[in-house]
């Protein structure tokens, strides 16, 4: 059963209505504050991205060829590990 509650965000200290389901405690953080972190998180991310991108435009195509498949190799190695760990957490629910 969800339940509306008056709450105060520990970062601007701006009263919000947040929705909890029973037994679990109110929300913290308002979602002006969320939607800002997520927002810098993201801009930081893109920041980044075209540093990257910078860096790349300097190889020659075979150099940007061979970074491009030792990062498909890493993400499906990540790939692999998030599976594995979804399946060994599902054999453990049962």
């Amino acid at each position: 059963m969800a339940v509306v509650s008056r709450c105060m965000c520990f970062k601007c200290r701006k009263l919000f209505y947040g929705i909890t389901s029973s037994g679990n405690p109110p929300p913290n953080i308002c979602p002006e504050c969320v939607a800002k972190k997520e927002q810098e998180k993201m801009d930081a991310r893109q920041v980044e991205i075209n540093i990257q991108l910078a860096e790349l435009a300097t190889l020659s195509v075979e150099v940007r060829l061979a970074k491009l498949d030792e990062a498909l190799i890493e993400l499906a190695d990540q790939l692999d590990q998030m599976a594995s760990r979804s399946i060994n957490s599902r054999s453990l629910r049962f």
